[in-house]
């Protein structure tokens, strides 16, 4: 005999709902809009936080890439970092310039970025190596003091 709980079950609406990143967020931010999404150091973004920010970026950003209300880019947003979306230059002092003036500052970097990118019909391939050396830096007693408060 059949397991009645797995009779009649395909997936449709009713029972199923696929999940993108960006569907997972919305959903999560609606569902649970003061949980924790994301923690650095003693910071707390909010999912309903972190999807409006993410809103912001994009929706700055579109508008910038298709003025004319064309069809919405795809786009990848990645500090490189460990999911920290603070909005701040760590190598300057604290600015606070507001969540809708941050977005189109980023917005406006992403433009130059894709309006600097060239293609070519047929371009020409050609590989170089080099071993590089890097230098990093290391902090003095006094940095890493300054770092933990």
């Amino acid at each position: 005999m059949a397991n009645p709980y797995e009779l009649d079950l395909d997936k449709n609406a009713a029972n199923y709902q696929p999940l993108t990143p960006i569907s997972y967020l919305e959903r999560v931010a609606r569902t649970f809009p003061e949980q924790t999404a994301i923690i650095h150091g003693n910071s707390r973004t909010s999912y309903r936080d972190f999807w409006r920010r993410s809103l912001q970026f994009a929706s700055a950003l579109a508008r910038r890439l298709t003025p004319d209300g064309g069809p919405p880019p795809v786009c990848i947003m990645s500090q490189g970092t460990s999911g920290d979306q603070q909005w701040m230059d760590y190598g300057r002092p604290k600015a606070a310039p507001g969540l809708d003036a941050y977005a189109d500052q980023v917005a406006d970097t992403a433009l130059r970025a894709v309006q600097s990118i060239r293609s070519f019909e047929r371009p020409s391939l050609a590989m170089a190596e080099a071993t590089l050396t890097l230098r990093r830096r290391t902090p003095d007693a006094e940095r890493l003091e300054w770092a933990r408060k």
